[in-house]
């Protein structure tokens, strides 16, 4: 009976922690998405609004990070921009880790 509470206890923990790292990805994805629209490819308004919600559905694509890092690059290189692998990367993970504390912690 122990074993068995505990077990159903370890399937509780990760399946919360399962949602904070969703919830702090797409808390991510959201800031990255502003920062890359406003400081990066100079949107405003509308097109500012439309392109952090794709870079929120990005996520989906696939498991993992690489289809949201892709569609950064894909976005930016299209416009003819300088693509700054390390520092979108970057961008990337701090935000997470950001968002996933502020998530934690609340």
């Amino acid at each position: 009976m122990v074993l068995e509470n505990k077990g159903k206890a370890e399937e509780t923990k990760s399946a919360l922690d399962q949602e904070l790292v969703f919830k702090a990805s797409m808390k991510r994805n959201k800031e990255v998405g502003l920062r890359v629209g406003k400081d990066i490819l100079t949107l405003e308004g509308k097109d500012l609004d439309l392109f952090v919600e794709k870079a929120i559905d990005s996520d989906f694509e696939e498991k993992g990070d690489e289809d949201v890092f892709r569609f950064f690059q894909n976005e930016i290189t299209s416009r003819n921009i300088s693509f700054d692998e390390k520092a979108i990367r970057k961008m990337m993970d701090d935000e997470f880790q950001k968002a996933y504390n502020e998530l934690k912690n609340n």
